[in-house]
């Protein structure tokens, strides 16, 4: 969920800006010269002082309508956020809020090998016994596999990629319900962790 940025509010300012500006633009046109010169013959229109006074204060009016509005978007995107978190924190007057957070869900799939490493993989169960593949992941990337058999499931990389087993272990998972992780640490650079068969 993303929160309120000030684009929006920044936005509507600089649309009322425009909105003034043509007003102003409309009774300058009238009055041909805002310094008191060459005045349309119009006694009905303010001198330049009293109209730029109102064009003042309706511009600090809207803009505090503006603000305002703005500020209520935001409490309400702030409102959703609480809602759905479940943090605790505490306010600067010492009140103690308690904030609740959706359970973070990993994506499960079982697959049947062989079976090469998708982008999007998370957590993938092997339900036969094969090999899983690879390939290049982006440094920082995780997936997790789970032996689902008791048929042995080996891993190996894609041209260019080196694995890395475990200190004492092999790139074969050491039966069924042993689950590795595999974590790239550098470009074409991937390291095992887990239940690996013994060297």
């Amino acid at each position: 969920m993303a929160f309120v940025t000030c684009t929006t509010f920044f936005k509507k300012i600089n649309e009322l800006k425009e909105k003034f500006k043509e007003m102003a633009e409309g009774k300058q046109a009238q009055l041909k010269n805002c310094n008191g010169e060459n005045l349309a013959a119009n006694t009905q229109i303010p001198d330049c002082a009293s109209m730029n006074t109102a064009i003042e204060e309706k511009f600090n009016q809207a803009t505090e309508e503006a603000a305002e509005s703005a500020a209520t978007v935001f409490n309400e995107k702030i409102r959703v956020f609480v809602e759905n978190t479940n943090w605790s924190i505490t306010t600067e007057d010492g009140k103690n809020l308690r904030l609740r957070l959706p359970a973070c869900r990993a994506k499960v799939e079982t697959v049947t090998a062989p079976y090469t490493i998708q982008a999007d993989d998370e957590v993938v169960v092997v339900s036969n016994g094969g090999a899983i593949t690879l390939p290049s992941l982006d440094v920082g990337r995780e997936v997790m596999i789970i032996q689902g058999s008791a048929a042995a499931v080996s891993i190996n990389g894609a041209s260019g990629v080196n694995v890395i087993a475990p200190l004492g272990g092999n790139l074969t998972l050491a039966g069924q319900n042993a689950t590795v992780s595999v974590l790239a640490t550098a470009d074409g650079v991937v390291r095992v962790f887990g239940q690996t068969a013994e060297v």
